[in-house]
């Protein structure tokens, strides 16, 4: 599974979009970021093909700026 890390809500929108475009199955949800700042639950995206999760887009803006933490 990748991981993605954007700032801003629309970039999710945006992911998602791209993901159904793709064939790919998606589901906005919120999620825990692994990052060490408090309050850490996040808006994402997860993409999923068949059963397996492909690809998951969280909103985190101190893993965005850093880079992201796998």
């Amino acid at each position: 599974m990748r991981t993605e890390y954007v700032n801003l809500k629309s970039e999710l929108t945006r992911e998602l979009d791209a993901a159904l475009a793709g064939g790919l199955e998606a589901y906005r949800t919120r999620t825990i970021c692994a990052c060490r700042y408090p309050n850490n639950r996040r808006n994402a995206v997860l993409c999923a093909k068949g059963s397996r999760i492909v690809k998951a887009v969280i909103r985190c803006k101190q893993c965005a700026k850093e880079g992201g933490v796998q």
